[in-house]
């Protein structure tokens, strides 16, 4: 296979986690679709060798994080809830109702939570996993985990009472 070839590939097998991760932090395709190049392009400017796909998916996901919060820093949005839509990529992950609603829930969370969230339920990473992705401890992703699931819960309850 050529070098072309081999990109798509890698790109393909990616995007979609790229994708979500990025999409969690903007709340926003355009600005997502902008963060989402910038990953792959940084890939190709270092063209990393990785032991396996696993680490190729570790090293795309610190580069989206890192990627969004600096994106994050110089923009700092301004949420309104009832502007948030999830982009039909995104939406064809989550297909029924209480699915999308759970994840626009999720965006909201703070950076630190929403990582943890993202990577442990929708990209399957074990919380061992997410601390070398992360580089932090387990211990640290575990108490992550357990606040944000509480934030959700709240939030949830909140926003079902409420109907």
């Amino acid at each position: 296979m050529n070098e072309t070839t081999d990109f798509n590939l890698f790109y393909h097998r990616h995007k979609q986690t790229v994708t979500q991760i990025c999409y969690s932090y903007t709340k926003n395709i355009f600005d997502t679709e902008d963060l989402v190049q910038d990953v792959f392009i940084k890939y190709l400017e270092k063209r990393p060798v990785f032991k396996d796909q696993a680490h190729e998916k570790y090293w795309l996901i610190r580069v989206a994080i890192n990627r969004c919060h600096d994106f994050y820093k110089k923009n700092r949005p301004q949420i309104h809830v009832d502007q948030i839509k999830i982009s039909e990529a995104i939406a064809d992950e989550h297909e029924d109702e209480n699915s999308k609603h759970m994840f626009e829930l999720i965006c909201l969370l703070e950076p630190m939570y929403k990582s943890c969230i993202i990577l442990y339920y929708y990209e399957d990473l074990s919380v061992k996993e997410i601390s070398k992705v992360l580089k932090t401890s387990e211990s640290t992703i575990k108490k992550r985990l357990e606040r944000a699931r509480s934030q959700l819960k709240k939030t949830w309850e909140a926003k079902t009472n409420g109907r």
